[in-house]
């Protein structure tokens, strides 16, 4: 057993430095790749303590602290990793919780540093009279996590994927799902350990013990999912297209060509209302494969497929919003071709700047 923390923490180290510098697995938008590697960062700092603090080795004090105060910004950097993948959004704001975190860090670090003084580190915490206090902060960040998770797993439908999968590329998908379940059942065992811990806190030393075990198969999830990650099915965008793909069909000599009848089809005859309406839709009606589709509209419009959709479908909501007595904003969004409210925000505040209310009130006064 005491192979798995040093698995696990090499393993963490290894796979967050290949995140943050990789662009072949999981494409080229860069709030994608350092949400989900500061994720991974966090559980190796957290494998690394759990296992000194149960062999009773002293880690220096700010890795400690460090642990500590991330462990409930989990959920919500994959919550970022999943906005920024299947939304295609820079980094999308979330103010209300970035201000619940950070209040509730605030609290977290002024508690760190009053009790850790009082707190003999080799003897450890489950003889210190702060572990209630520590087990029910341990509770609400798991709780912050699952939230999170939970919100993560809305985006991760297939309704949201900008083309149909064949037989392999569902296979691919369905790896975004398992690594979502590994992070949910992570944090779960986690919550476990604290829930024994409050009834037996004589079971701490065994449980750090087992932790990093947890931590080693996420990583060995992780690596997998980093293989067959699906990128391009989520953003339409012709450089995140795997590179085989993009070589096997690299002859489209006259993108703008082909671009003019990829928008004469979506304009007459409206095709942006659809919400079924998919990659594979155009490539098939032009008969034209599927990545010069991609490539067309990526070289003349500087966006991604979907950025491009939504282009006409914030159009089409611009007028209903200004009529005399609109409908509600969910029922535009739905009209216009968007499967959610959530999914018309994000669009609407990235190509307008505004949201629809606002749209509104800036136009009609």
């Amino acid at each position: 057993m005491s192979v798995f923390p040093k698995i696990s923490f090499l393993l963490g180290a290894f796979l967050t430095l290949f995140i943050f510098l990789t662009k072949n697995n999981i494409g080229k938008n860069k709030c994608v790749r350092y949400s989900l590697g500061a994720v991974t960062f966090i559980y190796s700092l957290l494998s690394l303590d759990t296992f000194t603090t149960a062999n009773k080795h002293q880690l220096p004090l700010f890795v400690w602290f460090l642990s500590y105060l991330l462990f409930p910004l989990i959920g919500f950097l994959f919550y970022k990793f999943s906005l920024c993948l299947c939304l295609n959004q820079k980094c999308p704001k979330e103010g209300r919780w970035i201000f619940a975190l950070v209040l509730f860090s605030i609290i977290k670090t002024l508690f760190f540093f009053y009790s850790v003084p009082q707190i003999d580190r080799i003897a450890g915490i489950n003889h210190s009279r702060f572990l209630i206090y520590f087990e029910i902060e341990f509770m609400l960040s798991c709780l912050f996590n699952l939230y999170f998770f939970y919100k993560s797993s809305l985006l991760f439908r297939k309704d949201n994927l900008v083309i149909d999968l064949s037989n392999k590329s569902e296979i691919h998908f369905n790896w975004i799902q398992v690594l979502l379940k590994a992070n949910i059942l992570l944090i779960l065992a986690i919550l476990l350990e604290v829930v024994l811990a409050w009834f037996n806190y004589e079971l701490i030393p065994k449980l750090f013990k087992i932790e990093p075990i947890f931590y080693t198969l996420f990583f060995f999830v992780l690596v997998y999912s980093l293989m067959y990650f699906p990128v391009f099915a989520l953003t339409g965008d012709y450089s995140d297209l795997n590179t085989t793909e993009k070589y096997k069909h690299s002859s489209l000599n006259n993108s703008s060509e082909l671009f003019q009848k990829i928008d004469e089809l979506v304009v007459s005859e409206k095709l942006y209302l659809s919400q079924k309406l998919k990659l594979n839709t155009i490539s098939e009606r032009l008969n034209c494969p599927l990545p010069y589709v991609s490539q067309a509209i990526n070289e003349n419009k500087k966006m991604s497929f979907t950025d491009y959709i939504n282009t006409y479908r914030i159009e089409e909501a611009k007028k209903k919003l200004l009529v005399e007595k609109p409908d509600t904003i969910f029922a535009i969004a739905i009209d216009v071709g968007f499967n959610s409210k959530a999914a018309f925000y994000y669009a609407f505040k990235k190509l307008t700047s505004s949201t629809p209310t606002q749209f509104r009130k800036e136009h009609i006064s």
